[in-house]
């Protein structure tokens, strides 16, 4: 019961932020997007402003009563100043650094003062974590946003929490918002044990991947082959004696292919070409159902092939 409240809550409480916070890549705080309210210790300030009025009255002590009355006018200007710390505070969608299912993603977030103002002690939170921004003028200042990628697809940023309590503590200005940032998620990488099949010339051959124990090649061993180029492990399961060569990966052309892996799901197949692509040399492509890849290299060319697994029939998603 109390989790079916509790999600109805949450329900609620999301579709009225998105009504009254709608997301944007720019966003200037104004009085319509900065709540105020006693802090802690604006409460126990105002049980000190009672306990003061009742003693004025009941003694009938002007003295207790003015100083009641001047410690009620500082509450009241703490909050126009608490308020004025957030709003006319502008923050901007800066972009995002793709990255791996199961790492963290960094997103940045710029904020600036765009009513001429200076800021002071500023908390930034998001998920678990939270940082805190001393100070901020007119010249942008760049927030690093660490968020931890669950999974393959479009992940979009949660929602941040700006707050501050300056300059008493007394009063909490805060705010949520939604600035529209999405960043691209590629699979988890997973060990391949299935060979890549490579094409040099009118000849195809296939190999295995580098290992963390193998070489590129295993090839029937020759008169004169060092000892140490035996692979021991593979004469120890099948008794055939092999020696492990590098390939000479020039003018190589290696196919990943989706086709290739049989009998896995789809992102078991995406994660295990994942990994073909990070340990890809050379030249290389990659071939999805309906998204040919041209041939290419460099770190340029491995980061556009991990974007393709990661946008391939992929979903959008929030944390």
């Amino acid at each position: 019961m109390m989790t079916w409240l509790r999600r109805r809550w949450q329900t609620r409480w999301s579709r009225w932020l998105q009504q009254r916070l709608p997301p944007a890549q720019d966003i200037t705080l104004d009085q319509r997007r900065v709540f105020v309210f006693l802090s802690r210790a604006g409460w126990l300030y105002l049980l000190l402003l009672l306990a003061l009025f009742i003693g004025g009255i009941n003694y009938a002590n002007n003295l207790l009563l003015g100083l009641c009355f001047w410690l009620g006018s500082l509450l009241v200007v703490a909050i126009l100043h608490t308020f004025r710390n957030l709003s006319g505070l502008g923050l901007r969608a800066l972009g995002s650094d793709p990255g791996q299912a199961g790492q963290h993603v960094g997103l940045r977030v710029g904020l600036r003062s765009v009513s001429g103002r200076d800021y002071h002690a500023i908390m930034l939170h998001w998920q678990q974590a939270e940082q805190r921004i001393a100070y901020v003028g007119r010249e942008q200042q760049v927030i690093e946003v660490q968020l931890p990628a669950l999974r393959r697809g479009y992940m979009h940023l949660p929602r941040l929490m700006l707050e501050t309590r300056w300059p008493l503590g007394l009063i909490r200005a805060w705010t949520w918002i939604d600035l529209d940032m999405v960043v691209l998620v590629w699979p988890r990488s997973q060990t391949v044990t299935k060979p890549m099949h490579l094409q040099q010339g009118q000849a195809g051959l296939s190999v295995a991947l580098p290992g963390d124990d193998e070489l590129d090649h295993l090839d029937a061993y020759r008169l004169g082959d060092a000892m140490a180029h035996i692979a021991w492990k593979h004469y120890a399961r099948t008794s055939s004696l092999l020696v492990k060569r590098q390939i000479n990966w020039q003018g190589v052309k290696q196919v990943i292919d989706f086709k290739d892996y049989r009998g896995l799901d789809r992102e078991a197949v995406l994660s295990r070409m994942a990994y073909a692509v990070l340990n890809a040399q050379g030249t290389w492509s990659m071939q999805l159902p309906g998204e040919p890849m041209h041939a290419g290299e460099g770190e340029k060319h491995r980061l556009q092939c991990l974007l393709a697994l990661a946008a391939f029939e992929a979903e959008h998603y929030r944390i």
